[in-house]
């Protein structure tokens, strides 16, 4: 007997200072895309707020939202939507 399993995308809805705003589930390659880059860029000392920034974009978070939250906020977010906390 099979069992029949239906999967669905998900999506995230962060109320942000009253505005609801929509942000996908990212897939796994660009979970590991983002991850790979914000190494590259802590190696090089980059801006990984920027590239936390650019990686909320791409799923839908407009980056004058990005740039006008608390650096906590923004790492909530990330860990939300990724499912992983971020090693202190």
């Amino acid at each position: 007997m099979e069992k029949e399993v239906e999967l669905k995308r998900v999506s995230f809805k962060f109320k942000i200072d009253g505005t609801f705003h929509h942000v996908k589930k990212p897939n796994l390659k660009l979970i590991r895309d983002f991850q790979n880059k914000q190494k590259e860029l802590e190696k090089g000392e980059g801006d990984t707020i920027q590239g936390m920034i650019d990686f909320l974009a791409g799923l839908g978070l407009k980056p004058e939202v990005s740039e006008e939250l608390d650096g906590d906020m923004l790492t909530d977010i990330v860990e939300t939507v990724t499912g992983q906390k971020k090693s202190s």
